[in-house]
């Protein structure tokens, strides 16, 4: 059940602050695009540190094995979360909407 939450928040703060990032960034695509792709990224990597540290710190409270599967997920889902939501906000920031 942690795994799952922490995947989700993971995902969420990618297209968060790709959004701001993308929204304030002065440079246009496809760079743009590229730099939510890595925030995406990091995020997957920030939750992979912090189950870790989790796992480590409060022994049996996570699955070692959900934790992986939802890593493989994410490395993914963050990344594409991360494109859209830089994506969204350059063009946001160009004064077009959302879609």
């Amino acid at each position: 059940m942690f795994e799952a939450v922490g995947a989700v928040g993971a995902g969420v703060l990618a297209f968060g602050v790709a959004f701001v990032v993308g929204y304030r960034a002065t440079f246009g695509q496809p760079w743009i695009s590229l730099a939510g792709l890595a925030i995406g990224e990091v995020c997957a990597g920030v939750y992979f540190l912090g189950a870790n540290w989790i796992g480590r710190s409060a022994p049996g409270l996570l699955d070692a094995r959900l934790v992986g599967v939802y890593l493989m997920i994410l490395v993914f889902a963050a990344g594409l979360c991360g494109l859209a939501g830089s994506w969204f906000g350059q063009r946001k920031s160009i004064g077009l909407g959302l879609f």
